[in-house]
């Protein structure tokens, strides 16, 4: 059963006066209605929002991922990673087409050859959320039933206080768009969890790559429910600055008994955690055990695992929580005061959970912090002087911040006396307004007809090594499939993986690598491998740590052919 996340409206701080806005339609009349998206308006003003990346979502949205490019490799300008984010939007949508039903409901090709935004992406035409889990991702509406493209989203059913608004922009082609960046070895959270669509502060992207705008949801019949933001008698920090939350900040505020091994009478082990921790950690079987059966690694776990449990017992780290939430309320902390400090959180892009981990990540946040600051013989962990704690912890700085250290944890501070957020008294739009493009999705034909594995794909890309040729020089010696065999090589000419060769190069001399050499055989004799191998190098294209394990060659090996060659 698909649980269904009610929204509760989406909040734009105003950076200049620190007033919170729920973001709406824009009136009948207004003309930047026609060329803007209603998000990038001023719900007050209705003029555009100053400092913004980009008119519409798609826009928006391509800025995102060129901001993620840029941290993924320093020292790209914005421009060039903004070309291909764009390159990499345009193959998202080919893809999506090329295996959708029904042709009706394609989609254009985001960008043309100049970057510019194709005039079906530049409208204001809403739609209701398809729904999580309604449709296969090859099968789900993109049109109306007048032929226009969905490019908006409104919430599902008006609010009984704010009544109808924008929500979100869809994004029907995400799952090619993932699977693209994943190949090209850059991560970003754009997107909603698995679903299809964007969340405003996904596509609201300010010049600084950041975003002022936030939507908030609840669980439906009241459980575990938020306090709504806008709420007028709100007694929490949902009115206060936000303060972004990463796995990291978690694991470096837990104590250290949250990273003593557990007898295995007091939780189950995760077999696939353990094979994580043996082959990314490095571990043996004993130690990858060990670390399993720590509270802090039930973290890395489903949602479900790390909170509930099996067979009706409280997970191990569910039940550190609630001895120190026994104790922080003896000394007379209650539920507004952990709820007030939850709410002040909001997910850092690059922990990508869905509402209900990060629901839980933030709980434990808040308890942990007001631990620190209410019980007297508490003491976060040393993560530098505990093993286990430093695994994890490393373990999740390469999983979300390509093995960077995430930005310094600002802690939030729950004050019902401080000064709060002043929010706007703009009325509430009880109705979808009679001047706003909206209407009932096309029929999609075929929907649910036969298996998605029946459906004649496109040819996919080239894969696997160069063509054989003679083995001259020094003989291979890492362990890799025989030659003749495909290894998932991607070796296209296409322009998009030409700009990521010349990213990962310049990333590469960046840190120092410098030699240039176009003598296969000496490169062979250098590095101790064949003739062979250096042309698998050479002609690989894409993420190049993708490319070293697909041919079990060290990865700075393979950089230092690739600049060689380059």
């Amino acid at each position: 059963m698909t649980l269904i996340i009610k929204g509760e409206g989406v909040e734009w701080v105003d950076p200049e006066t620190g007033i919170k806005h729920l973001v709406r339609f824009a009136d009948e009349g207004n003309p930047y209605a026609e060329t803007h998206s209603h998000f990038h308006l001023h719900p007050k003003t209705g003029a555009p929002i100053r400092n913004i990346m980009g008119k519409w979502p798609m826009e928006g949205a391509a800025h995102k991922v060129a901001f993620d490019i840029m941290k993924r490799f320093p020292g790209t300008d914005l421009s060039k990673a903004l070309k291909v984010a764009k390159d990499l939007f345009n193959e998202a949508a080919r893809q999506f087409n090329a295996n959708h039903r029904d042709a009706k409901h394609s989609v254009p090709i985001p960008f043309d050859e100049n970057g510019k935004l194709h005039p079906e992406w530049s409208q204001n035409n809403y739609g209701n959320w398809i729904g999580a889990g309604k449709h296969s991702d090859d099968e789900i509406p993109t049109r109306d039933s007048d032929g226009r493209l969905i490019t908006l989203y409104h919430n599902m059913g008006a609010h009984p206080t704010k009544g109808r608004f924008p929500e979100s922009a869809p994004l029907p082609f995400k799952k090619y768009l993932k699977k693209l960046l994943d190949a090209v070895g850059v991560q970003s959270s754009y997107g909603a969890g698995n679903q299809l669509h964007m969340e405003p502060q996904h596509f609201m992207i300010t010049t600084d790559g950041d975003s002022n705008h936030r939507r908030h949801t609840s669980n439906p019949k009241g459980k575990d429910r938020r306090e709504e933001p806008f709420s007028q008698a709100v007694r929490n920090t949902g009115e206060r600055e936000s303060v972004p939350l990463s796995l990291n900040h978690v694991l470096a505020a837990l104590p250290e008994n949250a990273y003593r091994t557990f007898d295995t009478q007091q939780g189950r082990t995760s077999g696939r955690l353990v094979d994580t921790f043996r082959t990314r950690l490095g571990l043996d079987e004993t130690e990858a055990q060990q670390l399993a059966r720590t509270p802090a690694s039930g973290l890395f776990r489903p949602y479900d695992s790390y909170t509930k449990g099996s067979q009706g017992k409280e997970a191990p780290l569910r039940k550190l929580m609630l001895s120190l939430q026994d104790r922080l309320m003896q000394s007379g902390v209650d539920e507004a005061d952990i709820k007030g400090l939850q709410q002040q959180y909001v997910q850092d892009h690059q922990t990508n959970m869905n509402s209900s981990q990060f629901r839980a990540l933030s709980r434990t946040m808040a308890i942990l912090q007001l631990s620190k600051d209410r019980l007297k013989d508490y003491k976060p962990v040393n993560v530098s002087s505990n093993r286990n704690a430093s695994l994890l912890y490393n373990h999740s700085r390469d999983l979300y911040h390509d093995g960077q250290e995430p930005e310094a944890h600002k802690e939030a501070g729950y004050d019902t006396s401080g000064p709060i957020i002043p929010v706007d008294d703009t009325p509430r739009t009880p109705v979808m307004p009679a001047h706003v493009n909206y209407g009932g999705y096309a029929p999609v034909e075929g929907a649910g007809s036969m298996p998605i594995q029946d459906i004649v794909r496109p040819t996919p890309p080239k894969i696997g090594l160069p063509p054989t040729r003679p083995m001259v020089g020094v003989a291979p010696t890492y362990g890799r499939a025989p030659l003749g065999v495909n290894v998932p090589v991607m070796t296209s000419s296409d322009s998009l993986f030409d700009i990521m060769e010349r990213l990962q190069i310049a990333e590469a001399e960046m840190d120092g690598i410098f030699t240039k050499s176009d003598d296969i055989g000496g490169l062979a004799q250098n590095h101790n491998l064949s003739q062979q191998d250096i042309l698998a190098i050479q002609h690989g294209v894409g993420n190049w740590e993708t490319l070293a394990k697909a041919l079990s060659i060290p990865y700075d090996v393979v950089r230092a052919v690739k600049v060689a060659s380059r």
